[in-house]
């Protein structure tokens, strides 16, 4: 079926995006509550400021062709999409303190309720309008990582095989394209429409459509392919079942069974937020590896990001 296509836009207007922006924020400030928000709009202007680093990056890596699943393995070029993209999924598996798990909850159920639809709505139809200049391809990357984000968590449960087989890595590299096409798409700017919700059914029919051809691949695999699989699988489950710090050891070993880039520490903790250092990647290696070896597998602490959301997803 072709896809519709919008009408052609003006030239770009750097002044177009940078309102729309200062009308997300103020939006996304509406969905905390009234005693956070004087604290928080006081760190606004540092939070655009590294946002619209994080803009000149994408708008660097689009003029250059590159999309956004490759550039986030590129942290020597494209350092700040790199961070982002894999510190999503380790932004899950971090630890909250009973403060802070009480502090989220009301945040969380707003933001995936109807009282952010506003807001999602709007940064959208900011994705899609090329007159931003640098605002645009800000909320293109993070609609993708956004998706991304609610793909994992309604998968979270059950999840490992996606993850073991490079189902869930195939579909980051295929879900850009599929957002690219919504934000063409003239129906999608029809009120009545809930673009984020469109995505993500989008993005887990196309999960499922990846994953059937991968279990098909399985099945006509042999029994040393299965046993492989099935021990990948288990370590995927591990990953899972840790908080952030010791998930990334896990799958960046996993990453390198599995056909991805498997880096050493030092590049290890430059891409990834929940690693503070060479240093501190090493020792913790060391650690885990001790304590699996002694056979003491990790069990979900229930206090992570992902253990609030769960119930939601």
């Amino acid at each position: 079926m072709p896809v519709a296509r919008a009408a052609p836009l003006p030239p770009s207007d750097p002044d177009a995006g940078s309102v729309a922006l200062d009308r997300c924020s103020a939006q996304l400030l509406e969905l905390y509550p009234t005693d956070l928000r004087g604290e928080l709009a006081d760190e606004l202007d540092d939070v655009v400021r590294d946002a619209m680093a994080l803009a000149r990056e994408v708008d660097r890596a689009e003029r250059d062709g590159v999309a956004f699943a490759d550039a986030a393995q590129q942290p020597e070029r494209f350092p700040l999409m790199a961070r982002v993209h894999h510190g999503a999924i380790e932004l899950l598996q971090t630890e909250l303190a009973p403060g802070e798990r009480a502090a989220l909850a009301p945040i969380v159920a707003r933001a995936s309720g109807v009282e952010a639809e506003a807001l999602r709505r709007a940064w959208f139809a900011l994705a899609a309008d090329e007159r931003a200049a640098l605002s645009a391809p800000l909320m293109r990357f993070l609609l993708y990582q956004a998706v991304r984000l609610n793909v994992w968590v309604l998968t979270w449960s059950g999840g490992a095989p996606l993850e073991a087989t490079g189902a869930l890595r195939e579909f980051d590299a295929r879900a850009e394209d599929m957002l690219r096409a919504r934000l063409d798409m003239t129906a999608m700017r029809d009120p009545a429409v809930r673009p984020l919700r469109v995505l993500v059914a989008e993005a887990l029919e196309q999960l499922a459509a990846i994953w059937e051809r991968r279990r098909e691949e399985l099945r006509a695999g042999s029994a040393d392919s299965a046993r492989l699989v099935a021990g990948l699988v288990d370590a995927a489950q591990v990953a899972r079942d840790l908080g952030a710090s010791d998930a990334v050891l896990v799958r960046n070993e996993l990453a390198g069974a599995t056909g991805g880039d498997q880096l050493g520490s030092r590049d290890l903790a430059a891409r990834s937020p929940a690693c503070a250092s060479q240093n501190a990647v090493d020792q913790r290696r060391r650690r885990l590896l001790d304590r699996l070896r002694r056979g003491d597998r990790p069990r979900p602490s229930g206090t992570r990001l992902i253990d609030l959301l769960g119930p939601l997803g």
